[in-house]
């Protein structure tokens, strides 16, 4: 009997590693751009730079909310992916066996 077995939690722990890069570099552009807004307080004043900014600070509210779930999820991957490492090492080692 020939077996094939892949291992792929290493491909999933990488894929998480790049997901939370991505979602601090996502971060930091949020907050580059609050900073921005900020600079740009300075110098627009008007009824239309008000109602900009609120609609801004509710995206932006919703931005980092968004990114809040999402990074739970990658935390609730992790323990997945720690699973599936001992389920594949716990196949490894019972095919070693045979």
């Amino acid at each position: 009997m020939e077996w094939n077995i892949q291992l792929t939690t290493k491909r999933l722990d990488q894929w998480k590693t790049d997901t939370e890069q991505k979602f601090t570099r996502v971060r930091d552009l949020l907050d580059v751009l609050e900073a921005e807004e900020d600079t740009l307080k300075k110098v627009w004043k008007s009824g239309a730079m008000e109602q900009w900014e609120r609609e801004f600070q509710l995206l932006i509210a919703k931005l980092r909310t968004q990114l809040k779930e999402m990074q739970k999820l990658i935390l609730v991957l992790g323990e997945a992916a720690d699973r599936l490492a001992q389920i594949e090492k716990d196949m490894m080692y019972d095919a070693e066996k045979l």
